[in-house]
């Protein structure tokens, strides 16, 4: 008859008491978080787009002097925008699997990883914070291949958190200073260029200066939609990080009770700032 000896059972028990227990937590708060609004998928990749067109924008209140050096950055900028959205993506596509195996679901993951180095190297990210996103993208795809299922989320949110601490981050300091930035240079150079033309022809077409007025605080209005955009694409890369944080940490010890304590501020959070950033690119 086979049988195992003590030290072998003090290895196996806790890791099947962990089977037996995540089969039993109902994971739905799990999904909920996971479970990024359709919004994010359609407004996330406009905002990166926004920060090559709000240079583009800047160039066209620019002095003629300016406009072409104002250009050349923004050609610049616009070699980045597919490492972001690739970057970008691995993080949704993660939270899509973490979704999908809470419900107790397989999930596929057919993307090219080979690619993948080379687009994120001229997405403005450093060398740590590209290994940590292939690192991420690469476990997707592992998880996929061995058919994880809701019994394996515990072990995928351990193997997986400093890549998404590192990837969260990353994301939101591209967008929330480098994005914001462009936007501040925007704003910058339209309250030049209309201070310049109202200053220079306001005296001979005083109704006109009212249209030029009323342009203004739209084209205002339309910046700060955005500047506000990014703050919340902040928030949820903040969310995401600290909910997965809180994950991480409870890994071993998940109850219902426990994840909705832990889970439901983030969740609230994350559905409120995806919508604040949809609501600028509608």
């Amino acid at each position: 008859m086979f049988t195992l000896s003590p030290s072998k059972v003090k290895e196996i028990l806790p890791l099947s008491l962990l089977l037996v227990f995540v089969g039993c937590v109902d994971l739905s708060e799990v999904g909920r978080f996971a479970a990024l609004s359709r919004n994010a998928k359609t407004a996330f990749p406009a905002l990166v787009a926004d920060i090559q067109n709000s240079c583009e924008r800047r160039a066209d209140y620019a002095p003629e002097r300016a406009r072409e050096d104002v250009l050349l950055h923004c050609k610049n900028l616009g070699t980045s925008r597919k490492g972001l959205l690739e970057a970008q993506r691995v993080l949704l596509d993660y939270m899509d699997a973490l979704k999908k195996l809470s419900s107790d679901s397989t999930f596929d993951y057919g993307k090219t990883l080979d690619t993948l180095p080379d687009s994120l190297a001229k997405s403005g990210l450093d060398s740590g914070q590209v290994t940590a996103t292939t690192g991420l993208a690469k476990m997707i795809a592992d998880a996929a291949i061995a058919g994880y299922r809701r019994k394996e989320i515990g072990k995928l949110v351990g193997e997986t958190n400093e890549d998404v601490q590192v990837l969260t981050a990353a994301l939101k300091r591209v967008i929330t200073e480098g994005y914001g930035n462009e936007l501040n240079l925007e704003k910058e150079a339209m309250n030049a260029f209309y201070e310049t033309n109202i200053k220079e022809f306001g005296k001979q077409e005083p109704l006109s200066v009212i249209l030029v007025k009323r342009n203004w605080a739209n084209d205002l209005a339309e910046v700060q939609k955005k500047n506000d955009a990014a703050v919340a694409y902040g928030k949820v890369m903040d969310s995401i990080g600290r909910g997965h944080q809180k994950l991480y940490d409870s890994r071993n010890r998940w109850s219902n009770k426990t994840l909705v304590k832990e889970l439901s501020p983030e969740i609230s959070n994350l559905d409120e700032s995806t919508l604040e950033v949809s609501k600028a690119f509608q």
